[in-house]
C-alpha cells in the first residue's frame, strides 16, 4: 500500500512539474530572452540571417484573433534589412533563428513592438499595454546587400521600359480613348452637383488604390473613413490632385497616373515598385472652405476638453469612495501611511533591508482597483529596475519598495496623489485613477 502511495506521489510531482515547465502559450517554445516561437517548417540546409543582410518574407501579425497587417493584402511580400534586436524577445531575434524555407510563428510584447521597434508615440488605442502579438512568418529568400541591389537595378530598369507598354495594352483593353490632362487620365465615371475644389479648400476623398492589374492596395472604403486634406498640399501624389481638381462635391472618377506623377523610379516600399502606373477610383465626398474647417476643429477641440474635464472632476470626486469600497470587500484593516499609501506585506524578505540610494530590482503587476490588468513585468519576464529615493518612479513606490526586504513581496494601493495625480498617464490611466501594484523586491544592488 505504502508503495502504491508512493508512485502516485512521484506521478503527481511529474505531472506538476511537467505542468510547470509548459509555456503559457501551448505548443510554443520560449527563448531565454521570453520570445515564443513555433516552427511550422524548419529548413537548416541554407545559412542564418546576419546583421546588413536583406529578407524576402510573407508575414502577417495582430492579437490573436485578428489580423493588423499581412503581406498577403497588400499583394506583395516584405522586404526586410536585418538587424540588431531592438529588444529582448523581439521580432529580429526570431528572424535571426529561420533559414530559407522556415515557417514559424512568434509571439511578441505588443508594447514593445510598437513602442521599441515601430516607435510608436503610444499605443493604438485597441491595443492593450499586456497584450500580446502573433506574427506569422516565411522566409523566402535571404541575400547581401550586394546582392540584393545589384537585382534591384536589373529589375529596375525592366521596370522602366515596359511602364509604357503595359500603360498602352491596358489603355486599349479598356477602351479608354480620352488624351490625358497634364499626363493623368481622368475618366468621371459620375458626375457630380457640388462646388468645385478651391486652392487651401479642405477635401473629404474616399479611393482606392490598385496597379494596372487592378489588384488592390489600399482603399479608405475598407475602415469607411474618408481621407481629410488640405487641397493644394502634397499628400499622396502630384497625379491624384490633378484628377479631382475637376471634379464636383459628390463626383466619381477613375484617375490613371503615370509613375512620373505617382511614385517615380523609387516606388513606395514593398507596396508600389518602382516605375508603377496607379489607378485611383475617387469619390469626392465633401468640400470644406479653410475658414469653416478651422471653426469645426476649433468647435471638436472645445467639446472634447469639456468632456476631458467632466471625467476627470468626476474621477476626483469618485475617487475616495473607489478606494474605501475595495478595502470594505476586500477586509483590508491597514492603515494608510501619511502619504495615504496602503501597504499590504504579503510575504516576509529575508535579505538586506531596502533603503534610499539602492537600485532595487522589482517584478510588478499593475491592476485597476476593479481588478482589471494593465500591465505586469511577469509577462514579458523583465524586471523593472530603478534607484530608490530619487523619483525615479511614482511616489508610492518609492515609498512602499523603502518599506521591504529583498526576497519580499507586498500590495501597494496608491491614491492618484502618490501615482499620477491629476494628469494620469497616457490612454490607460486616467486622471485620479487610484491603483494597486503587487511586488516583489526580487535583488537589491
Amino acid at each position: 500500500m505504502k508503495k502504491i502511495i508512493l508512485n502516485v506521489l512521484i506521478l503527481v510531482l511529474i505531472a506538476v512539474s511537467f505542468i510547470a515547465c509548459q509555456s503559457e502559450f501551448p505548443g510554443f517554445k520560449k527563448t531565454k530572452t521570453g520570445l515564443y516561437y513555433k516552427f511550422h517548417n524548419s529548413n537548416d540546409t541554407t545559412g542564418k540571417p546576419v546583421e546588413g543582410d536583406i529578407l524576402t518574407l510573407t508575414m502577417s501579425y495582430g492579437p490573436k484573433d485578428s489580423v493588423l497587417f499581412s503581406t498577403d493584402k497588400i499583394n506583395a511580400p516584405a522586404i526586410i534589412p536585418m538587424r540588431a534586436p531592438a529588444f529582448q524577445g523581439g521580432l529580429f531575434e526570431g528572424l535571426a533563428m529561420m533559414s530559407v524555407g522556415d515557417s514559424v510563428t512568434f509571439i511578441i510584447s505588443a508594447d514593445s513592438f510598437f513602442l521599441k521597434l515601430a516607435r510608436a508615440p503610444q499605443l493604438p488605442d485597441f491595443i492593450d499595454s499586456n497584450s500580446y502579438l502573433y506574427f506569422d512568418v516565411k522566409l523566402l529568400t535571404l541575400q547581401t546587400e550586394v546582392e540584393y541591389q545589384k537585382e534591384q537595378l536589373g529589375r529596375t530598369d525592366s521596370l522602366r521600359k515596359q511602364e509604357p507598354i503595359l500603360l498602352n495594352n491596358y489603355l486599349k483593353e479598356n477602351n479608354i480613348t480620352i488624351e490625358p490632362t497634364e499626363g493623368v487620365y481622368c475618366i468621371e465615371t459620375k458626375k457630380g452637383s457640388g462646388k468645385k475644389i478651391k486652392e487651401t479648400d479642405f477635401v473629404k476623398l474616399h479611393f482606392s488604390i490598385t496597379l494596372l492589374d487592378e489588384k488592390p492596395i489600399y482603399s479608405t472604403y475598407d475602415r469607411n473613413r474618408p481621407m481629410e486634406f488640405e487641397f493644394g498640399k502634397k499628400w499622396d501624389t502630384d497625379g491624384v490632385n490633378i484628377g479631382i481638381k475637376n471634379l464636383r462635391k459628390g463626383g466619381k472618377a477613375k484617375i490613371i497616373v503615370p509613375s512620373e506623377l505617382g511614385f517615380g523610379k523609387k516606388g513606395k516600399g514593398n507596396i508600389i515598385p518602382p516605375y508603377s502606373t496607379l489607378i485611383y477610383n475617387v469619390e469626392l465626398v465633401d468640400i470644406t472652405s479653410k475658414a469653416e474647417h478651422d471653426k469645426q476643429q476649433a468647435l471638436l477641440k472645445k467639446q472634447e476638453e469639456q468632456k476631458k474635464a467632466q471625467e476627470k472632476a468626476i474621477n476626483k470626486i469618485s475617487e475616495k469612495g473607489k478606494i474605501e469600497k475595495y478595502l470594505s470587500e476586500k477586509n483590508i484593516t491597514v492603515q494608510p501611511t501619511e502619504s495615504g499609501l496602503f501597504y499590504i506585506k504579503t510575504e516576509a524578505g529575508t535579505g538586506a533591508q531596502a533603503e534610499v540610494g539602492k537600485k532595487a530590482k522589482v517584478h510588478y503587476t499593475l491592476y485597476y482597483l476593479d481588478g482589471k490588468k494593465l500591465q505586469s513585468s511577469k509577462d514579458a519576464n523583465r524586471p523593472f529596475e530603478f534607484t530608490l529615493g530619487k523619483g525615479e518612479v511614482i511616489p508610492a513606490w518609492d515609498e512602499g519598495i523603502a518599506l521591504m526586504k529583498e526576497g519580499g513581496k507586498a500590495t501597494l494601493i496608491a491614491p492618484s496623489k502618490i501615482a499620477y495625480g491629476e494628469n494620469g498617464k497616457g490612454k490607460d490611466i486616467p486622471p485620479y485613477t487610484p491603483l494597486l501594484f503587487e511586488v516583489e523586491l526580487l535583488e537589491l544592488k
